[in-house]
């Protein structure tokens, strides 16, 4: 299936959906076209919200794109996930990987995920308890949340 399928079948959805995205970029990003996933992370919960809302107001568009964006980024997050095969994030897999702790990060977590990226490792298991020990972890937590931060500024 090509990409532009999308866009034949919903042209007017996916403007509407565009438009969305630049409001949010502006109200949340200076303008900058990016995702800051920091910001709310809780995409379920804020689409049912969404979706109650729709349901009192059923022709406002503005909640329309609002369930559009908190679906298409829950479904982004869930293919992440999926694509990985272990259960992570794409991003924190990649840096884990990098810092030759993924194997037992996903040991330790037991697949059990913080919701937040900042707090993808501060949270997701006691540190003193691994093979590797809480200055490691420490250490790989300043990483991650240095890696956060460069992430957010691109």
């Amino acid at each position: 299936v090509k990409l532009t399928a999308i866009f034949r079948l919903f042209p007017n959805a996916c403007v509407a959906l565009a438009k969305h995205i630049k409001a949010g970029a502006d109200k949340y990003c200076g303008g900058e076209l990016r995702w800051d996933r920091t910001k709310s992370p809780e995409e379920l919960e804020s689409l049912l919200r969404h979706v109650f809302e729709q349901v009192q107001n059923p022709t406002c568009v503005e909640t329309a794109q609002a369930i559009a964006w908190r679906a298409m980024a829950n479904l982004e997050k869930l293919t992440e996930v999926v694509a990985n095969g272990d259960g992570l994030p794409a991003d924190l897999a990649s840096f884990l990987e990098s810092e030759g702790c993924l194997d037992e990060y996903v040991v330790e977590s037991g697949g059990e995920i913080p919701s937040s990226p900042e707090r993808y490792i501060l949270d997701a298991f006691e540190w003193g308890d691994t093979p590797s020990g809480g200055d490691f972890w420490l250490d790989i937590d300043d990483k991650w949340e240095a890696h956060i931060k460069t992430q957010e500024e691109v």
